[in-house]
């Protein structure tokens, strides 16, 4: 269990990693041991080091001034003991490589593991040094001004206060005017954030960051109807909180809205606004803060929270179908070799196998979305798989298919069937779009994804793949929920498809996203991490036959259907077979039968098992009686990614669930006589 508990966090961590370095500030996660688990580049760059340099540090030892530490030190082990809520904002001092120390803005909270456990405390901060700097510096010349009005004032109402009294007001309005210029002058210019000042609609100052947010110069920008960089359909409501403003009404001093760049790109920003005087007149001063990548994050993290919370419930119910649909395919591909081919009977007994292999595939849509539906992963070529699979897909439709990829195409690492499940969901897709007929085109080519790209992806060689129709096209405001499980616009549609499609590209490492315009069709990107294909090589593929022989096999699994279905098919091919429910019973059966001196040639070994020991355990506990076992993994679902790597948890070999006959005798042959390979491996 404590391995499952390091791969489940680590998992995390690498989930987490990737968000974490395209966030705009300074990301920290500290662990229950006060050493630093994740940084991102803002934050390392802040403290001067490099991001390995800070990883597993302490960081109340290593990145704050001893003045604060212990107390510090303290606030965090209460908060880790749940003694304590976190502080949403507060304001820390964190010392950097060369010494200096430097003031930022936190905001944080807590990461809990699903049984509630606070493992971790996660804070992002703004480095916020200059900005305090300024605002010393600015009370600084406060302080002195009011000394000087307070002086000059004195001195013109003891020579003559009722002459005098106009120039003094006028002189203290230019002094006042000119220290508001200058503290916000720096305030502004150093600003993170775009602020600029609007008088009768129109755009009369801008700052830096705004000209970088919209990709307008200041000069183009400067006298510019703000309307004109609203999107049109916030356009309404900001014109509404305009008025407002100009009829005393206090309109919200923050709220969202869009706007749209010079490049025609569409940013989600925070607008925070309020009234300033601005060369002798009222102004509205607007604070812009740019929240697109923040909103990218956002959605991206609630899209992964609502297929891993489906996940949960699709996962328990693909175990228990698998079990059933494991003693009906198996007691068929039984039944099949007792009746001749070309029979009625045998007819019919191959339209249930068919049926059973339907709901097969039915099953492994759920278990995408558990975490049972890990890919089992072997090298193909990404070529091949695409022009099989869509020429399939579309045999029988009125709509045809254009192929553009190169002869040179990289091959990938991935699960063949549910790449094909993904690939098969997006022409179902496409060819559903245009009931009339039409074309679809199909492309692929070898890139190399760079920070630059914006793409939430690492660096790496990637097969980019393109799916285009030219149907109905989709909804503007639907294409943010497509991905969503259950979303639909189709009167018979489950609101599955996509939604696998998306889960099983993110289970590879990769990404998918959609282009869609009413009207004119829809295109879908995918990229997959790639391999080179030159380092790769097929293995013959054998025709599915029988492997009868004389060998003794321990099966280990909970449902008794199950069990008395195996012990069919391996009496039938010759095997002697004992049985075990659990893995308690598994390891008596296993140590006798060595002690005996009839060992079994092999075990096979349910990874699940309610309420008794599984797989997994029996396996090990096995491996201190013999280290030289055998051991198959057998499961349909599990928690843990034992299925596609079972070799890295002492297993010889695996057997889906559901199996035939074929591919129970086809892999303890394999096992038995050392020849377990995987088609496509390194050479």
């Amino acid at each position: 269990m404590y391995k499952n508990k390091e791969l489940e966090i680590q998992k995390e961590k690498e989930k987490s990693q990737k968000y974490l370095e395209i966030a705009g500030v300074i990301l920290v996660v500290i662990d229950s041991n006060q050493k630093v688990s994740l940084i991102n580049k803002k934050g390392s760059a802040v403290l001067e080091y490099e991001q390995q340099e800070i990883i597993g540090k302490n960081w109340f030892d290593n990145f704050l001034p001893a003045k604060i530490k212990n107390e510090a030190r303290g606030i965090f082990n209460k908060l880790m003991e749940g003694e304590i809520e976190p502080v949403e904002y507060i304001e820390g001092i964190v010392l950097t490589k060369s010494g200096e120390e430097r003031i930022i803005s936190w905001h944080n909270t807590i990461i809990k593991d699903k049984e509630g456990n606070i493992i971790s405390a996660l804070s992002s901060g703004e480095d916020i040094t200059e900005k305090k700097k300024a605002e010393a510096e600015l009370e600084k010349h406060r302080y002195h001004l009011e000394e000087l009005i307070e002086k000059r004032t004195a001195q013109l109402e003891a020579a003559n206060k009722q002459l005098q009294q106009e120039i003094t007001d006028r002189k203290l309005a230019e002094e006042l005017q000119k220290e508001s210029e200058i503290r916000y002058s720096i305030l502004v210019e150093n600003a993170r954030d775009g602020v600029i000042l609007i008088k009768n609609g129109l755009l009369e100052f801008i700052n830096k960051a705004m000209a970088e947010i919209t990709g307008y110069t200041i000069e183009e920008l400067k006298g510019k109807p703000l309307m004109d960089i609203i999107v049109p359909e916030s356009r309404e409501l900001a014109a509404q909180r305009y008025e407002l403003s100009h009829v005393n009404k206090k309109p919200p001093s923050v709220y969202e809205g869009k706007i749209q760049g010079k490049d025609g790109m569409i940013k989600d920003v925070e607008v925070s606004t309020s009234y300033i005087q601005y060369n002798n007149k009222p102004s509205l001063m607007a604070i812009v803060r740019d929240m697109t990548e923040h909103k990218k994050l956002e959605e991206e993290l609630q899209k992964d929270e609502k297929i891993e919370s489906l996940g949960i419930l699709a996962g328990g119910i693909a175990h228990d179908f698998n079990n059933l649909l494991t003693t009906i395919t198996g007691n068929l591909s039984l039944a099949e070799l007792y009746i001749k081919p070309n029979t009625h009977i045998f007819k019919l007994l191959k339209a249930v196998e068919r049926a059973s292999q339907q709901a097969s595939h039915l099953t492994h849509q759920l278990l995408t979305f558990s975490r049972g539906g890990l890919p089992i992963k072997k090298a193909l070529s990404i070529s091949k798989l695409l022009k099989e699979d869509v020429n399939f897909a579309l045999s029988g439709s009125n709509v045809r298919c254009e192929f553009s990829i190169p002869n040179d195409l990289w091959w990938a690492e991935i699960d063949e069937s549910q790449i094909t499940q993904a690939i098969d969901n997006l022409i179902i897709n496409a060819n559903q779009a245009m009931p009339e007929g039409g074309l679809i085109e199909v492309c692929a080519e070898n890139i190399m994804i760079k920070p630059e790209d914006n793409l939430p992806l690492k660096k790496a060689k990637y097969v980019k793949i393109l799916v285009k129709d030219y149907g109905i096209g989709i909804k503007e405001e639907y294409l943010q929920k497509i991905f969503d499980p259950f979303f639909t616009t189709k009167e018979k549609g489950s609101g599955l498809g996509l939604a696998i499609t998306y889960s099983i590209i993110k289970k590879h490492g990769g990404n998918i996203s959609v282009e869609s315009q009413e009207g004119m069709g829809t295109t879908f990107y995918i990229y997959l991490p790639a391999l080179k294909r030159e380092i790769f090589e097929m293995e013959h593929v054998e025709e599915e036959k029988l492997y009868p022989g004389k060998w003794k096999i321990l099966f280990m699994d909970d449902q008794e259907s199950i069990r008395d279905m195996v012990g069919e098919m391996l009496i039938t091919l010759g095997y002697t077979v004992e049985f075990a429910r659990e893995g308690d019973e598994a390891i008596e059966l296993y140590e006798n039968a060595k002690e005996s001196g009839h060992p079994f040639d092999a075990v096979v070994l349910d990874l699940t098992v309610p309420g008794g020991m599984g797989g997994e355990e029996a396996n090990e506990k096995i491996h201190k009686i013999d280290p030289k076992v055998k051991a198959i993994v057998s499961s349909g679902y599990s928690n843990d990614p034992v299925m596609s790597d079972c070799k890295h948890y002492g297993f010889s070999g695996v057997v889906e669930k559901p199996y035939e006959i074929q591919k129970l005798s086809e892999t303890l042959c394999k096992v038995i006589k050392g020849t377990e390979e995987t088609i496509g491996q390194k050479k």
